[in-house]
C-alpha cells in the first residue's frame, strides 16, 4: 500500500506538473487552480464522497461502468478491488502535493542545462532522462521518503473507505 502509494501519487503529480510547467497551455493558471482542489478539501470529505460515489448499487460511477459493460464492480467486496479503489483514492488525495512540489523545483532547474542539452543534440526524452528525472529525485527524495513512511501508517483511508474491510 504505501510503495504503490508513492509511486501512483509521484506519477500523476509529475504528470501534471510537467504539463501545467510548459509554457504552451492556455489557461494553466485555470488547470492548476482546479487541480489544488482535492488538497484544499478536508481528506476524511474526499475519502466519504469517493465512497458514495463508488457505491456499487447507486453510486455515479459505477452506473457508468454499468451502463457501459453491463457488470457493477463491488469496489467494496472484492479484495483486489478494494486494494485498487483505496490506492485510487489514496492517489487522488495525494498528486496534488507531488503536483506543487514538482512545479517548484522544476522551475528551479536552470534553463542553460537544456539549452547545452539541445546544442549537444539530446532528444526531449533524454533532456527528461538526464536532467530533469535527476534533479527531480535529488529535491525530492526525502518528501518521497516521507510520504512512504506516512502511508505505511496510514490506515485511515482504508477504515473511512471501507471499514477496514473487506
Amino acid at each position: 500500500f504505501a510503495g504503490g502509494s508513492v509511486l501512483l501519487t509521484f506519477g500523476l503529480g509529475l504528470g501534471f506538473a510537467l504539463a501545467l510547467h510548459s509554457k504552451d497551455i492556455p489557461l494553466r493558471t485555470l488547470f492548476r487552480s482546479m487541480l489544488i482542489i482535492p488538497y484544499a478539501v478536508p481528506g476524511w470529505l474526499l475519502i466519504i464522497t469517493w465512497r458514495g460515489l463508488l457505491n456499487p448499487v447507486y453510486g455515479p460511477v459505477n452506473l457508468g461502468i454499468a451502463a457501459l459493460i453491463g457488470i457493477s464492480p463491488q469496489w467494496f467486496a472484492d479484495p483486489t478491488l478494494a486494494k485498487i479503489s483505496i490506492l485510487f483514492v489514496n492517489m487522488y488525495l495525494g498528486y496534488p502535493y507531488m503536483m506543487l512540489i514538482g512545479l517548484g523545483v522544476l522551475q528551479s532547474i536552470p534553463a542553460d542545462m537544456y539549452e547545452a542539452a539541445t546544442i549537444d543534440g539530446a532528444s526531449a526524452w533524454h533532456q527528461f532522462r538526464f536532467i530533469t528525472l535527476p534533479m527531480l529525485l535529488i529535491a525530492m527524495a526525502p518528501l518521497l521518503v516521507a510520504t512512504f513512511a506516512f502511508n505505511f501508517n496510514n490506515f485511515t483511508v482504508i477504515e473511512l473507505f471501507n471499514n477496514g474491510g473487506p
